[in-house]
């Protein structure tokens, strides 16, 4: 084990000890989640995190070292609160997205009588279909912003 996770498997530790004797287990985890998120990403199995938590002084409240299903339920909880918490503020961006206004560009003020005319002959129809398309286009893009925000 290298010394920096040593460091920090030694400050979680520490960290089980309030000022009035130990803190919940929950609350501790909840603190350092990315430790153990760190650890399982690395490899490590519940009960080698277990143990190596024993080594640095790791203790329950009775004094016996924490097992491997106590640690993973407990990060586990941990890890459920941490994305619903997540899920919840998506969820609320998605109730009130934000709006979107279309603005159409400005029309310049100097064209030439033969730009004019061009204009003015044009049915309206392609005009229209301009602007569903742009429509369109502002709704795919609000709902590839969704979809992205559902894969957080």
């Amino acid at each position: 084990m290298d010394a920096q996770l040593r460091a920090r498997l030694k400050s979680f530790a520490e960290s089980l000890q309030g000022p009035l004797g130990m803190i919940p287990l929950d609350r501790a985890i909840r603190a350092d989640l990315d430790l153990f998120r760190m650890l399982k990403a690395s490899g490590a199995t519940w009960t080698q995190i277990a143990y190596a938590l024993a080594a640095t002084g790791a203790r329950k409240p009775d004094g016996s070292i924490l097992s491997a299903d106590h640690l993973r339920s407990a990060v586990a909880r941990q890890l459920k609160r941490n994305n619903k918490a997540d899920s919840s503020r998506v969820c609320n961006e998605l109730r009130n997205p934000p709006q979107t206004r279309l603005t159409m560009p400005k029309k310049p003020e100097n064209r030439s009588e033969l730009e004019q005319s061009a204009l003015n002959s044009q049915d309206p129809l392609p005009q229209q279909s301009k602007l569903q398309s742009q429509k369109n286009n502002l709704i795919i893009q609000q709902l590839q912003r969704t979809k992205k925000l559902r894969e957080i």
